[in-house]
């Protein structure tokens, strides 16, 4: 709280499954975080640098908006990575620099194409993460979180009404009659 990271990656994010039944996120390397300014929510800096891992960068950090900075910036990159995790490979990918950095800021998001089932939207949650605007994010983690575990509730419920469904039809279906 009160710091975005600014290069949130897979080589900096670890999972300690010491205890399966209750996993923990840690994050690593601070190098370039900012700290932020909690009545205005932007980053406290001097100086416009670009800096990051160009795969999991936000618009506004390529274009070094510092003042553009905030919970969204580090949003967009978990956005990146989920991306990642379910397709494959992150949204936006290049042989340089400047090409991954061009495609953040000017091209649409490619193809959804997961490679695991997923919940019903979660592609609209992290479209929403990995919108060019910071302003159409998710503006903190907390309503980033609330909006990905109704979509895993409502998918529950959703499997749970097909369950009992299908389990009605089985009882009232001549075939499962004894004789």
């Amino acid at each position: 709280r009160g710091v975005i990271h600014r290069d949130l990656k897979p080589n900096n994010v670890l999972v300690d499954l010491s205890d399966e039944s209750n996993p923990v996120v840690k994050l690593l390397d601070f190098g370039i975080a900012r700290a932020v300014d909690e009545k205005k929510g932007i980053a406290a800096r001097k100086r416009n640098t670009v800096t990051g891992t160009p795969k999991y960068m936000a618009p506004e950090q390529i274009k070094g908006d510092w003042h553009e900075e905030g919970p969204w910036t580090d949003l967009y990159a978990i956005g990146s990575m989920t991306w990642q995790l379910i397709t494959g490979k992150p949204p936006f990918t290049g042989d340089e620099d400047s090409e991954i950095f061009r495609a953040h800021l000017e091209e649409e998001l490619p193809a959804f194409k997961s490679r695991i089932p997923v919940p019903k939207g979660l592609e609209d949650w992290l479209r929403r993460l990995l919108a060019v605007e910071p302003q159409a994010r998710f503006q903190r983690s907390a309503d980033a979180a609330y909006a990905l575990t109704s979509l895993l509730e409502e998918e529950r419920v959703m499997l749970n009404r097909e369950r009992d469904e299908d389990f009605k039809s089985q009882l009232s279906s001549p075939e499962s009659m004894p004789t």
